[in-house]
């Protein structure tokens, strides 16, 4: 039998690592024209209510492993846009204010129109490509970002791609734990009076011992400990404890907070509104187009907002057949981007923020009760619930990716081998964030970290590869199906 022609020479070990209906494509050809042809009896209301939701004719319904499959999809309409608008409304979002005062409304609203487009378009390319897949046409399997490059492209462009992800998504959650471990210990502050935790001794100015350390204000700086180098704070310490264990269970097992979350997001927004407005809009504060010096900002944190597109699979992969994946896409890109304008040029006008600091720090920091209040329920309700779905995601494609072939894992070796990989992504996804963050705990490096982590790794996981992507899913789909022409006309 001839096989479709791969894109690249890796498609067979791809193929093996990736957990698809059809596990090697030396044997896609066959299953498909199998699954193509299987005339399923509809045998219990299960099953009807599964052909419905697919919009499938009973002749049209494939094998009962695809039903079992399927069955354990489970995330909703609401749910799945929740998690998609929660990933863009995270980090960027309490920059976007900072960016209005500093580049002017107009360059800035154009901007998160074109990433609006952008963005939506390049989510969809993924799930085309993902559809592409034999074996893969109603969703059936679990094909993670990382899977895409793998199969479409050699090892190497798949170390480099799986490397960008991994860039990305770590990005997002280190630049949350630090964001939201400053927000806790301005919390404590306003609570307790004080914050404490254990300096490393070394400031810009000064150096000492290691040592406890306590601090009794909020400070100038982002961080109440200012430029204090801190080994861990409490703020931290209670992030970790709250994040850690909903690391431990299945994206669809916490999907609901993304859905809690969500609304009651929502809820902070509209407070933003509202305190904005009773504080007083100067239209100063924005200009029409400001300093152009600052685009590359601009396109940073634009962009940082927008960095959804690395975790649309795993949404798919855990997707109830029956939710319309167009229409969430655009439903949660058009949602977020009315949110980017609102919260961002509101409070700009209403606020004014210094260049290393954040409309949260600002809040919480100079605000009122109620908008400390609703500064610190942003952290805790939006930032740091979204670390749990990055590191999930993180450690689904470093697993799914990086396993040896099933067939040698008989030998003792690499079975061990096989053990070892599973930790090492383990401990890439779950311990090197929190490692990472320690560093940037205090000071004003968060801004920084955001615009060119954003240019650097975002730019690439969410706008490049995915239209790379796509390209070659095409290419690879053409030639695929004109294969399989030619094998049907060999026997007539």
């Amino acid at each position: 039998m001839k096989h479709a022609p791969s894109p690249a020479g890796s498609r067979s070990s791809s193929i093996r690592r990736s957990n698809t209906a059809h596990s090697t494509h030396s044997n896609t050809h066959a299953n498909m024209n199998q699954s193509n042809n299987t005339v399923l009896a509809i045998s219990d209301d299960g099953d009807r209510k599964t052909a419905k939701a697919l919009g499938l004719a009973q002749s049209e319904i494939p094998d009962e492993r695809y039903l079992n499959m399927v069955r354990t999809k489970t995330v909703g309409k609401y749910n799945g846009i929740s998690l998609i608008f929660n990933n863009m409304t995270g980090i960027g979002m309490i920059q976007t204010s900072l960016i209005f005062q500093q580049s002017g409304w107009l360059p800035v609203t154009l901007f998160f129109l074109l990433f609006f487009v952008i963005s939506s378009l390049c989510g969809l390319f993924i799930v085309e490509a993902m559809q592409a897949i034999p074996g893969n046409r109603y969703f059936q399997g679990t094909v993670e970002f990382g899977t895409l490059i793998n199969f479409y492209f050699g090892p190497v462009a798949h170390i480099i791609g799986q490397m960008g992800l991994y860039g990305a998504l770590q990005l997002l959650a280190v630049a949350s734990v630090i964001q939201s471990s400053q927000t806790m210990d301005n919390l404590f502050i306003d609570l307790f009076g004080r914050t404490c935790g254990v300096s490393l001794g070394i400031s810009n100015v000064t150096q000492s011992a290691v040592e406890w350390y306590c601090v009794t204000d909020h400070g100038d700086s982002i961080s109440p400990f200012g430029n204090v180098y801190m080994l861990f704070t409490g703020g931290y310490l209670t992030v970790a404890l709250f994040v850690v264990p909903m690391c431990i269970f299945p994206l669809t097992e916490f999907v609901w907070v993304q859905a809690v979350t969500f609304t009651l997001t929502l809820g902070i927004f509209f407070e933003w509104i509202v305190s904005s407005l009773v504080n007083g809009l100067h239209s100063d504060y924005v200009p029409v187009v400001g300093d152009s010096s600052g685009y590359a900002g601009l396109v940073g944190v634009v962009m940082l907002n927008y960095a959804f597109v690395q975790t649309i699979p795993a949404w798919v992969n855990v997707r109830r057949p029956d939710v319309n994946i167009q229409e969430s896409i655009w439903m949660a890109t058009g949602s977020g981007l009315g949110t980017y304008l609102l919260t961002g040029l509101i409070p700009a006008l209403a606020y004014q923020i210094p260049s290393n600091s954040n409309l949260i720090s600002v809040m919480t920091s100079n605000g009122g009760v109620v908008s400390k209040v609703f500064g610190y329920l942003f952290s805790m309700l939006v930032l740091m619930t979204s670390i749990p779905v990055l590191l999930v995601v993180n450690q689904s494609n470093l697993a799914q990716n990086f396993k040896l072939h099933p067939g040698i894992t008989k030998n003792k070796f690499y079975v061990l081998l096989n053990i070892e990989s599973s930790v090492i992504s383990v401990g890439l996804s779950y311990f090197v964030p929190w490692v990472l963050a320690i560093p940037f705990l205090t000071g004003n490096y968060l801004t920084n970290i955001n615009v060119w982590g954003s240019l650097i790794f975002v730019t690439s996981a969410n706008f490049v590869v995915p239209l790379i992507i796509y390209l070659k899913a095409l290419w690879f789909r053409k030639a695929y199906n004109e294969r399989r022409c030619n094998y049907r006309l060999s026997f007539n």
